[in-house]
């Protein structure tokens, strides 16, 4: 939660230059509610718009004050989003180097060149041997830009990067790689050991030899500034505002993807516990601001860093930012801007309430015009007084609808906003997955060549006969591996025939001496050097139990010869691995935690499922709910709209582009991969039966101006609508429109009669003209409304609920076509004509015409015996 002193949410308000936009338009508007009030009042219409003009302005002030939160809501989660990717991608980058210096500790290279040094046998080619021995290291692992290796005094023995002139450490990390019982040290900040750099990340452990005697300390120096310009590159666009910053634990910027507004060093404030974002100023601007910690990852926290993302705060709010909402189709998109899931009930009446307010003007509009029409035609010398009350009544009418069509387009937009922020969110979380998926595989593939590298594989495999103790190594060596690279279920060492030596996982032992039989080992054999790996298709493996994995396999090379002697596969525990990934995607609302009903995939370019959260979408299922999604180019996403089993879902899809070398355009290994985020918008169904409930409010937008036409002997109709049907009856049959309450309905009557009601000291029927007609779609409308016909030699007084009304237009006799013109003379219709009428924009409309005769006829029972039957 965030309070905010009004003078600063002012400052925000006017920097959204939407809600700006649709402020202007109401505030236009209210002068001229004010100039028609005294018109009015001074014509004598008898219309009071004091109680209308209210009921409006609250309204608008509702909707403003929804859409500016959502806007901003729209802002602030855009930028948490940018924060919670900033730490959590680089902490989960960081775990996999706490597993990489651990195992590189031990490597044999390293441990025969520091044993040889404690000897003082060294020499110019053992150091040319191990610097190559780290190239290849770098050549696979490109996060790290140097390798340093030092005796436990602090000399430095050898090192990759040759233009770092230190010789010489005294950096309390030797010490305590020396003598710590944790598996690694890390350390950000300055370092002797790389003197040009103002704060290095360095990852540090201790070399000792088979009998656990300590030999030297060993450090890998991580790309970070490298790393954090890829991050930024991929999270924030050239035309995004944002800026993605890495804050240290004392709130200082180690990362900027913006140095020239938020540079390196400088203190920020950072949200906390429960704030959610905070307007600050920084060098004399103001931005809004998100803080985000991590969780974690697998138990490890990283060094104390949080993700921060700012915006500046006159650009937090640029209306180009919600385009893509506008390629969804619009039919879909208007059924879940309905949604009772994603809107609250308010949000969701605010059009109702404005279409009733609206109805209520018509109503008093309506009749306004029948008591001018009536009281012109009783009083002649009135007819130019008439003429102007009846045209100021329905100018106030029209600026009625046009303060109701500018609530319902900032309604529209509020909608949009908070349905874009679900669209957004669901193609960012796809980003998010399908970027930490490509992450991780790319530790696979380093993983696989490397681990071909160890001299005991190159040794052993390279013998004619393996004896039992070999086997015993290999197994050794691969469950240490195993150990400490938790995301593999297994590993395979096998001869160039195929034949399996050693696994590291006891569960696979009746694997060992079985030939491999897939496509893969074939490919195996060709490959030409230590770059090279291969990856398996997706598929059910005896090496994982018979369930579908990934396989990263490298050839190992004779140390004589380099030619190929075999190789090792190392089996990706891809169910619970990419299920994790998944889960952590997951959608999740304000306070936390999972959105119910949402899920999350990966796809594979044959439309295979790869990974699923959804319990009836199984791995290895073809995916079928909206396959385009799943053919974008490296790097493409999108969003959309989608139906699955009877709910609406807000899709993202982002295609994998890899990461660093990883599948980029050198690789040879290319496997089309997409994210799919699904977040409910709510059910079909339920969405289906509001927007029929809220078809009646369609009818609330006037045809014509109404205006009387010039010296032509015209007649003025009083028209209305029943459902979607235009129907007009001579205004002067008409007294009145009024509300249907305290209608008491007829035990046992037909249908057609709603019941009695009690008009001015006399009970009149009323009938439900839509039965009659057949024409009910069984939704019953909040605007409904009753017009009460005069009684005459014909009829009776009665009256009619019909949907709702429509304007009261002059039209030429001449222009009505009798029905005896089209229908048979004994046709017992109610009308008895029809015209056509061109509307404000021009087109034709039909209206036909009845009579309160042709109506009462039509509905009397003593002509129309079948509206005595009971109801059945």
């Amino acid at each position: 939660m965030n309070k905010l002193t009004d003078t600063a949410k002012t400052r925000i308000i006017t920097q959204m230059s939407g809600l700006t936009h649709h402020k202007n338009s109401i505030f236009q508007l209210q002068s001229v509610w004010d100039n028609l009030s005294l018109l009015a009042q001074l014509s004598g219409t008898g219309t009071d718009m004091t109680q209308t003009r209210s009921a409006f302005t609250q309204v608008t002030q509702d909707v403003l004050d929804n859409l500016a939160n959502e806007m901003l809501n729209k802002t602030v989660t855009a930028l948490a989003s940018k924060a919670f990717v900033i730490i959590n991608i680089v902490i989960r980058n960081l775990f996999e180097r706490t597993a990489d210096i651990g195992f590189l500790s031990t490597d044999d290279d390293i441990r025969a060149f520091l044993s040889k040094h404690v000897e003082n046998q060294t020499n110019a080619e053992d150091i040319n041997a191990l610097r190559a021995r780290f190239e290849e290291y770098i050549k696979k692992y490109s996060v790290y830009d140097n390798i340093i290796l030092l005796d436990p005094d602090g000399n430095v023995l050898v090192q990759l990067d040759e233009s770092n002139s230190v010789s010489h450490s005294t950096d309390p990390l030797i010490a305590e790689a020396l003598t710590t019982s944790a598996p690694y040290v890390e350390i950000y900040r300055h370092s002797d050991l790389i003197p040009q750099q103002k704060n290095s990340l360095i990852y540090a452990y201790r070399v000792t030899s088979a009998d656990n005697k300590v030999l030297g300390v060993l450090c890998l120096c991580f790309r970070f500034e490298n790393e954090m310009q890829a991050v930024f590159k991929n999270l924030i666009s050239t035309t995004d505002w944002s800026i993605g910053i890495m804050l240290d634990a004392n709130q200082e910027v180690i990362a900027s993807s913006d140095p020239y507004q938020i540079p390196l060093g400088a203190k920020l404030e950072v949200t906390s516990k429960g704030i959610d974002w905070l307007l600050t100023r920084f060098a004399g601007r103001e931005y809004i601001t998100v803080t985000r910690k991590t969780a974690g990852y697998q138990g490890y926290m990283g060094p104390g860093w949080m993700g921060h993302a700012m915006i500046p705060l006159e650009h937090a709010f640029d209306s180009e930012n919600e385009s893509g909402i506008h390629e969804i189709d619009r039919d879909l998109l208007a059924k879940v801007m309905r949604s009772p899931l994603i809107f609250s009930q308010n949000l969701l009446d605010i059009p109702k309430n404005a279409a009733i307010i609206q109805s209520k003007l018509n109503q008093s509009v309506w009749n306004g015009n029948i008591w001018q029409t009536n009281d012109s035609r009783n009083n002649e010398g009135q007819n130019n007084q008439s003429k102007f009350s009846k045209s100021l009544l329905w100018e106030i009418s029209n600026t009625g609808f046009k303060t109701q069509n500018i609530i319902e387009k900032t309604v529209t937009q509020l909608y949009q906003t908070v349905v874009s922020i679900l669209l957004e969110n669901s193609k960012f979380f796809a980003f998010l997955a399908v970027d930490i998926m490509d992450r991780n595989l790319y530790e696979r593939a380093n993983d696989c060549r490397w681990w071909a590298l160890t001299l005991s594989f190159r040794t052993i495999l390279a013998k004619t006969e393996k004896t039992k103790n070999d086997r015993y190594q290999l197994e050794k060596i691969l469950s240490y591996i195993n150990g400490l690279y938790t995301v593999y279920d297994n590993l395979v060492i096998f001869d160039r025939s195929g034949n399996i030596l050693a696994v590291s996982n006891q569960n696979y032992r009746d694997c060992v001496g079985t030939m491999i039989e897939s496509e893969w080992m074939t490919r195996l054999r060709s490959l030409s050097s230590s770059q090279d790996y291969l990856v398996s298709k997706f598929e059910p493996t005896p090496l994982y139990k018979n369930k579908s994995t990934y396989i990263y396999a490298a050839a190992i090379r004779a140390t004589d010869n380099n030619s190929i002697v075999g190789g090792i596969g190392i089996v990706f525990d891809s169910t619970p691995q990419f299920s994790a990934i998944l889960q952590d995607v997951s959608p999740r609302n304000d306070k936390g935690q999972p959105i119910k009903g949402s899920f999350t995939l990966f796809v594979d370019g044959d439309l295979q499922v790869i990974a699923s959260t959804h319990p009836e979408i199984s791995i290895g299922s073809t995916f079928n709910i909206q396959p385009n999604l799943c053919k974008l180019n490296p790097g493409e996403s999108k969003f959309d709209i989608a139906e699955h089993q009877g709910q609406y879902f807000a899709v993202g899809a982002f295609a994998s582009a890899g990461y660093r070398e990883f599948k980029g355009a050198q690789d040879a290994y290319k496997n089309q991969m997409t994210s799919m985020i699904f977040i409910p918008l709510g059910s079909a169904k339920e969405i289906n039966a509001l927007i029929k409930a809220d078809e009646a409010l369609q009818h609330n937008a006037f045809k014509t101006s109404a205006a009387v036409s010039g010296n032509v002997h015209t007649v003025e109709y009083a028209t209305f609508y029943v459902e979607k049907d235009w129907f007009g009856v001579p205004a002067s049959e008409v007294s009145e429109a009024i509300e249907p309450n305290n209608i008491r309905s007829i035990p046992e009557s037909a249908d057609i009669y709603e019941g009695l009601l009690n008009y001015k000291n006399a009970v009149i029927p009323i009938f439900n003209i839509s039965k009659a007609l057949n024409t009910q779609s069984g939704v019953e409308s909040k605007n409904q409304q009753i017009i009460v016909l005069k009684a005459t030699d014909e009829n009776p007084q009665f009256g009619i609920l019909i949907s709702a009304l429509g304007e009261i237009p002059s039209i030429d006799p001449t222009k009505i076509e009798p029905n005896a013109n089209i229908f048979s003379k004994n046709n017992n219709s109610f009308s008895v004509g029809i015209t056509t009428i061109m509307t404000n924009q021009s087109q034709s409309s039909m209206l036909t015409i009845l009579s309160a005769a042709s109506i009462w006829n039509k509905l009397n029972p003593t002509k129309n015996p079948e509206n005595v039957k009971k109801l059945a």
